[in-house]
């Protein structure tokens, strides 16, 4: 009797195996077709082909004669204790199948999250690696990813800018809006459509608040600010418009003034 029952173990295993790369294969092929970074189809892979071995092993015990109720309830057990102690990872882990099934960012995105902008690198099985802006390599657990903020800007295939500048009162608000939009024209980056418009946002304290809003591709976006804001500055020097800064005018009532130092030197 035992003879039979290790050798249909032994076939279940044999099969199992098979089973497991075949679905190895399977997987691998569709999500090729789902254009997944390659960590993620490695995760997918490796799960599928895991588990069935893992399925394999089960089917096999019970052939040899281990009850049923026995491993599952032992399966339960280990489950509940695992998943006490690993609750932090199980999270990270439960976020990395939802961004493999919604894919909200992929490789080579450009992402904003917990307070940091950087390019994908690497999605992990608990991790993401970005690369910031200043060069620093920084991994994120993919938990503290999904339970946050996430703008991708790598997302659509434009993306707008809205660049402030103040302006003096005593400048020619027209004139201004012209040399703006010349300014924006004149970049190749801008791109035609959407075309570049000029907003009066604010009638300040200390001048006229102005939003000069351009179009351009995700990957121009960060240089074309810096480069705008020179052009702006160099463009109002050459052509005398103001760019106002904060001040405060003091007014003295010099006949109280008089009375108070008369009133000093009395005593």
């Amino acid at each position: 009797m035992a003879i039979p029952r290790a050798l249909g173990a032994l076939a279940a295993l044999l099969v199992g195996r098979w089973l497991a790369g075949a679905v190895r294969r399977w997987t691998h092929a569709a999500m090729q077709r789902t254009h997944a970074s390659h960590s993620i189809a490695e995760i997918a892979e490796r799960s599928a082909y895991y588990g069935i071995l893992l399925l394999t092993l089960f089917v096999a015990l019970v052939i040899l004669g281990v009850p049923a109720e026995a491993l599952i309830t032992a399966i339960g057990i280990v489950t509940i204790v695992a998943a006490v102690a690993l609750r932090e990872s199980l999270r990270d882990l439960a976020a990395t199948v939802i961004f493999i099934i919604f894919q909200p960012f992929k490789v080579g995105d450009r992402i904003e999250t917990n307070g940091v902008v950087g390019n994908v690198q690497e999605i992990l099985m608990f991790n993401t690696v970005l690369i910031t802006l200043d060069h620093r390599e920084l991994t994120i657990p993919n938990g503290n990813i999904q339970n946050n903020n996430l703008v991708n800007y790598s997302a659509l295939d434009k993306i707008r800018l809205d660049l402030s500048v103040n302006v003096s009162y005593a400048d020619n608000l027209q004139n201004a809006r012209t040399i703006l939009l010349e300014i924006a024209n004149a970049d190749a980056r801008v791109l035609r459509e959407p075309p570049a418009v000029v907003d009066v946002m604010e009638l300040g304290e200390n001048g006229m608040g102005l939003v000069l809003r351009v179009y351009s591709k995700p990957d121009d976006f960060w240089a074309l600010r810096p480069a705008l804001n020179e052009r702006v500055k160099l463009e109002f020097d050459q052509r005398n418009l103001t760019i106002p800064f904060p001040q405060l005018d003091l007014h003295v009532n010099e006949t109280a003034g008089a009375n108070q130092i008369k009133r000093i030197g009395d005593a």
